[in-house]
């Protein structure tokens, strides 16, 4: 159960640090604090931090294309980041569905 919540918390950090970069402060933050549900041992828990880690593939999704667009547009490589991008977009999935995971169901009322 630990490296399932390692696997949550890290996902949660990357996304602090993306919010972080574009100076999104109060909202970083608050992504921080979200883990911390963990404690609170209830299915909605579970569930708002399987779904803010939806919003945040969107939001993944959303940087991916806006930045591609750019470097596509002013003639930069693109595939790694291209690469890059897509690794982050399914770790985040991957995260919010270890949610979902009979372990934690069983443990959460």
């Amino acid at each position: 159960m630990v490296w399932r919540i390692i696997v949550v918390v890290l996902s949660y950090v990357l996304f602090w640090a993306h919010l972080s970069r574009h100076h999104l402060d109060p909202w970083s933050y608050l992504v921080l604090l979200i883990p911390l549900l963990f404690f609170v041992k209830r299915k909605w828990a579970l569930k708002v931090m399987e779904y803010i880690l939806y919003v945040a593939t969107l939001s993944w999704i959303y940087t991916t294309v806006e930045i591609f667009l750019q470097r596509l547009h002013n003639g930069e490589p693109y595939m790694r980041f291209l690469i890059i991008m897509v690794l982050v977009i399914i770790y985040t999935i991957f995260s919010a569905l270890v949610l979902r995971s009979k372990v934690f169901v069983d443990k959460y009322k």
